[in-house]
Order: C-alpha cells, then sequence, then structure tokens
C-alpha cells in the first residue's frame, strides 16, 4: 500500500499559528533540535554515539518523493532551486506524473517498493530559500539540524540506488540459479541478483549465525529476506517475517502469494486475524 499524501505536507507550529509546511510563505528557521542524547516532547533523541553533523547546505535543493499520483510539484519551488528531482513509485497511475516531471526536465527515478511522500531541501513552495529543512508525510512536523543532513544523506543514498544500469553493465547481475537451487528460483521475484544481492545471499546460505544486512530503500533486501526464508524452510525450520508497518505487511503477502500456490504454507499476523500455528 502507498501513502496517499502528498510530499510537500506537514505542519509547523511555532509562534506561527497552525500551518501547513507549503502555506508558509517563509520559513527562516525551523524550531531547534536537541542535541545529542536529549528528548524534546517525547521524541526520538540523536544517538549519543553519533557525531552531530554540520546542517548547513549552500546548494538550493528541492527533492521529493511522491505517493500519490495527482501530487504535482509548486512551480515556484522548481524555479527557485539549482537540483530538483522526484523518487516515484512504479505502476502505470504514475505515468502522468512522470510526463508532467519530463516537460519540465525535472530527474525523476522510479523505485518498484513502496514509498511514504516527502521531501528535503532548501526551498519551499513559494521559491524562497530557507535552512536545509526535511518533511515527512501530512502531520509530521518538518525538522532541520541533524535530521534533515539525514535525511538528505537517505535520499542521496536511495537515488544513487535506483540508478539504471548503463548498457554493458548487465553482466554484474547473477542468474539466481547460480547462487540458489533451481527450484527457488520461481519463487523469486527476478530470474538474476543485483551485485547487493548476489554478496549477501551466499552469506545467508553458509552462515548460520546473525546476519545484518543493510542497503538503501530500493536495493533489493526483499529478495534476499526470501533467499532466507526459503533456506530456514529447507532446513525444516519456521521464518518470521517482521515489518514495522502494517501497510507493508499488505505489500509482502502480495508478493508471498505465489508461495502458497506452490504449497508453502504462508499466514500472515498482524493483530486483527488469529491462525493456527
Amino acid at each position: 500500500m502507498r501513502s496517499d499524501e502528498a510530499g510537500t505536507q506537514g505542519s509547523v507550529s511555532a509562534g506561527l499559528g497552525v500551518k501547513r509546511y507549503d502555506q508558509l510563505n517563509a520559513i527562516t528557521r525551523v524550531p531547534a533540535q536537541p542535541g545529542p542524547g536529549v528528548r524534546a516532547g517525547g521524541g526520538p533523541a540523536w544517538p549519543q554515539d553519533l557525531a552531530v553533523p554540520d546542517g548547513t547546505e549552500p546548494r538550493a535543493l528541492a527533492w521529493w518523493k511522491a505517493a500519490d499520483p495527482a501530487w504535482r510539484p509548486a512551480e515556484a519551488a522548481l524555479a527557485a532551486a539549482e537540483d530538483a528531482r522526484v523518487i516515484l513509485p512504479d505502476g502505470p497511475e504514475y505515468e502522468e506524473l512522470r510526463g508532467w516531471l519530463e516537460e519540465r526536465d525535472v530527474p525523476c527515478r522510479v523505485s518498484r517498493y513502496w514509498e511514504e511522500a516527502g521531501q528535503v531541501g532548501t526551498v519551499n513552495d513559494t521559491g524562497g530559500r530557507t535552512e536545509l529543512v526535511t518533511a515527512g508525510p501530512e502531520g509530521a512536523d518538518p525538522a532541520a539540524g541533524p535530521w534533515a543532513v539525514a535525511a538528505r544523506d537517505a535520499f542521496t543514498a536511495q537515488w544513487d540506488a535506483l540508478e539504471e544500469l548503463p548498457e554493458g553493465d548487465a553482466d554484474t547481475y547473477v542468474p539466481v540459479g547460480t547462487l540458489v537451487p533451481a527450484d527457488w528460483a520461481e519463487l523469486l521475484p527476478h530470474p538474476s541478483f543485483n551485485p547487493v544481492q548476489a554478496a549477501a545471499v551466499p552469506e545467508v546460505l553458509e552462515g548460520r549465525g546473525h546476519l545484518v544486512v543493510v542497503a538503501p530503500t530500493g536495493a533489493g533486501k526483499t529478495p534476499i529476506g526470501m533467499v532466507a526464508a526459503l533456506e530456514a524452510y529447507a532446513r525444516g525450520r519456521k521464518a518470521a517475517w517482521l515489518v514495522p508497518q502494517r501497510s507493508l505487511t499488505d505489500e509482502l503477502d502480495r508478493d508471498l502469494q505465489l508461495w502458497r500456490s506452490r504449497g508453502l504454507r504462508v499466514v500472515r499476523l498482524t493483530g486483527e486475524a488469529a491462525v493456527r500455528a
């Protein structure tokens, strides 16, 4: 399930009254963020073992993640931005938005996975310059300082991960049958593993200890998890797949429908349904 909120929404209340983020004429300062290990109003604390990054950003950035086919970035923001870019979900319903962006020479890349609307940058919807600010879906307060730096760097990592391969780079992909049993190939979503997956899958199959795979959104962690679940099943064990949001359960449940059709038992546990183990 994809969020229906537009990426420019959020709320700010700091002596300005309650306004939507995209209704502000200018944002010169966002309420200061707490330092390392300090919580403000019950919010998250910056980890004490991480240095607080410099939030200075000289570029005029306007970066968005869209989750609504009807969403359009503000023309004033596009005109003022030195660097505008958009990450879109995959699907035919986004073709019109993709064409709209291409007409305005706004680079966009497509993620095949669930996306949540959001934005990060130094340009607001009226074209004014701000400090580096990140804003999530509707209802989320904009944040500056290290939180905005983290959002900018996470966007950059995802953007880079979604880059299309140049011609001739297809040989960096490995056919799934060379790394996993042949009968698993039809249970995986793609016929080949990308470089991240090709590096992780042997560790999944050969190791017996704990393993953590860290990669940007869209890098292909789900097929790696599928291999881990299939490996556990092949050894006569069960696999539990945890996701942080119920909406992600819908997406994963659709991905695993093929497993059910091949005779594997897959159950969904989201709190509102009970199944027998």
